[in-house]
């Protein structure tokens, strides 16, 4: 017959290695009233604690200590019922058969929390009992006992939102197949306080989440570098079971394949300028490429891609065989490509096209040849010399074009003010500018331009639409007008 002893529950401590870590304030006051009106009916299990000495009060000094196995709920209901002593039984155990004690009875309660799960599956999977041994012994699946111990991998920010009952586990079980970097991003973006109402996933469906998480994936299908470390990294879709509801062969890491897209494309520029190669960069006014400001940091230089200074066109291209494609077709195809690379090949060799090297963000880096509009330029560091020389050049001309729009607008000003429209004189040369001006103006801003482009650059503004009376020019501004 078990032996049953009354400890005074100063020499009773919790055990570090208890997976159980929370615990439930109004449970453990409910069950302190309980106990008060019925007693203990189950007395708690513990074990010996050599390394432990209580040294005040004095009369405990030197008594045995010990650790709880099982029961850590019930000592504390006791403690708050304001018992001196508690019922135990005291048993002689190792560390791993008081663990195996512990995680059975915490896994066997109804209410165990997610966390305290994970934790307790995980460690026992750290002491050598397998996935299948566990789902085998818990009564579990295979993906459940998995997805469980992933949970571990929860950033201490959605641990905390978890703990708080303010995470959907739903939530917190996709959330922990992502990479640390990931999940403190999405944190930040779509669950802290300072995110957006709009942007905030909290009340989401799980459907939606994933949704969202597979839109954010990218497709390995059409990377460009060297996807050798991929094939086998727990992050691809199709590697790992956890991701087994998103499409395969897509990487669930999105900052390790800006990373890795960064590296290839720079390395591949490095290489053009090796290989004789002017790059061009393509960016937009209002953002930046990561490539190109890596290039010029490391002192590349790079040349605009500015119809007004270069010409560009595809490189000859080798076919695609279709299907479809006769003997006859195939042998056609293959002697315009052969035409075209001769073409190519003698526009490089005599300088009049070069190899050049498109870097952008918002296309895919490609090849092309082009010509300089000003034919003595000769090298990108001209090139950059002229497309400055001609900014210069286009500043002050727009400054001049400010300050006849300026004479122009104080005209009508003082015109509006005045009886000008009284006047019964024929209508002057200069009025006559004056109007075209301003149907110019108001025409659309791909049609302004076109026209715009034929003016000369030693004339003004005035002198420039003074010449266009009597040309064509003249009669599609007048229609373009009348038409908007």
């Amino acid at each position: 017959m078990t032996q049953i002893e009354l400890i005074d529950y100063r020499l009773i401590f919790d055990d570090p290695q208890n997976p159980r870590k929370s615990f439930n304030k109004e449970a453990i006051s409910e069950l302190a009233e309980n106990i008060k009106q019925q007693g203990l009916l189950q007395p708690i299990t513990v074990r010996p604690y050599p390394t432990m000495n209580v040294e005040s009060p004095k009369y405990l000094s030197g008594k045995p200590c010990y650790k709880i196995v099982m029961g850590a709920r019930r000592y504390k209901a006791c403690v708050e019922a304001d018992f001196a002593e508690i019922p135990v039984i005291v048993r002689n155990m190792t560390d791993e058969q008081a663990f195996d004690a512990m995680i059975t009875e915490n896994l066997q309660r109804k209410d165990v929390e997610p966390l305290e799960e994970a934790r307790a599956f995980a460690e026992l999977n750290h002491r050598g009992t397998t996935f299948e041994e566990l789902a085998a012994r818990f009564g579990k699946s295979l993906s459940y006992i998995r997805l469980r111990i992933k949970l571990n991998d929860l950033i201490p920010e959605f641990i905390e939102l978890l703990d708080k009952k303010e995470l959907q586990l739903s939530h917190a079980q996709e959330l922990c197949k992502l990479s640390p970097d990931y999940q403190k991003e999405i944190f930040k973006e779509r669950y802290s306080q300072d995110a957006e109402s709009w942007a905030n996933w909290t009340d989401k469906s799980l459907k939606d989440i994933r949704g969202y998480l597979q839109s954010d994936f990218k497709n390995l299908d059409n990377a460009k570098f060297d996807k050798t470390e991929c094939e086998t990294c727990e992050f691809r879709c199709g590697v790992s079971a956890l991701f087994q509801e998103y499409e395969s062969n897509t990487c669930t890491k999105p900052a390790c394949f800006k990373d890795k897209t960064f590296h290839d494309r720079l390395e591949t520029a490095l290489q053009k300028i090796n290989e004789g190669y002017i790059l061009v960069k393509r960016e937009g006014r209002y953002t930046k490429d990561e490539v190109i400001d890596e290039l010029e940091r490391l002192g590349h230089v790079l040349i605009e891609n500015n119809y007004k200074h270069i010409d560009w066109e595809s490189p000859a291209e080798y076919p695609e065989r279709d299907e479809d494609y006769s003997d006859e077709d195939w042998a056609e195809a293959l002697a315009y490509y052969e035409k075209d690379a001769a073409k190519e090949s003698a526009r490089l060799e005599s300088g009049e096209y070069k190899k050049a090297w498109f870097v952008g963000h918002w296309s895919d880096d490609m090849y092309k040849l082009i010509t300089f509009k000003n034919n003595n330029i000769s090298s990108p560091e001209e090139a950059i010399r002229n497309q400055d020389i001609i900014a210069i050049k286009e500043k002050a001309k727009r400054n001049e074009e400010l300050k006849s729009e300026k004479i122009i607008e104080d005209l009508r000003k003082l015109m509006s003010e005045s009886q000008y429209q009284d006047i019964e004189t024929p209508i002057t040369e200069i009025e006559k500018v004056a109007i075209f001006a301003l149907m110019l103006k108001n025409c659309d801003y791909s049609f302004k331009r076109n026209t715009e482009q034929e003016f000369k650059a030693e004339l003004t503004p005035f002198e420039n639409i003074k010449a266009l009376a009597g040309t064509p020019a003249e009669t599609r501004i007048i229609r373009e007008f009348i038409k908007r």
